[in-house]
């Protein structure tokens, strides 16, 4: 795969997590402009670990609840409204969260009366999706400056006068 190929699925890649976190912004927005209180409890509580070569260890607060709505009985995880999520540094931070929800504690939580299996914990917007639309910009972004640089370089090479993107 040459060059400029790699850099054009670079820019794809880029405004596909533009448009997710783009998205997931929106989705959080309508479950918050929407959102209903009902009673949960909570069933159990633990921290997701992950590591990544790129970016060190992220610790994911886990929060189990399960509350009752129109009759049916649901089960969920959402700490917030949005799908995406944000890992904490370090696990003194996921521990605090968790230590806002103890097991067996009834807690209020919210839903979007259309989309009632996706209660969340807290009513406050997440930054999560913001970092994906950043994320993505700067990927895309990378991706048109190293692409039209390997362009610019073929064409001064070539001697050429037209800018070709093959």
């Amino acid at each position: 795969m040459d060059d400029k190929t790699k850099y054009a699925l670079m820019i794809v890649a880029g405004l596909a997590v533009l448009w997710y976190g783009y998205a997931d912004y929106q989705t959080q927005d309508d479950r918050l402009e929407n959102a209903i209180e009902v009673d949960a409890t909570i069933l159990e509580t633990d921290i997701d670990r992950r590591s990544s070569s790129n970016s060190g260890t992220s610790y994911y607060p886990d929060v189990e609840f399960e509350y009752e709505y129109e009759g049916e009985t649901y089960i969920s995880s959402n700490i917030d409204a949005a799908s995406s999520r944000a890992g904490d540094s370090s696990r003194s931070a996921a521990q605090s969260v968790l230590d806002e929800y103890p097991e067996g504690e009834e807690v209020t939580v919210y839903l979007d009366p259309s989309e009632p299996d996706e209660a969340f914990l807290e009513n406050d917007r997440s930054y999560a999706p913001l970092l994906f639309v950043l994320a993505g910009a700067a990927i895309a972004i990378a991706g048109a400056v190293y692409l039209f640089r390997t362009v610019r370089e073929e064409r001064q090479h070539d001697g050429s006068d037209e800018y070709s993107l093959e």
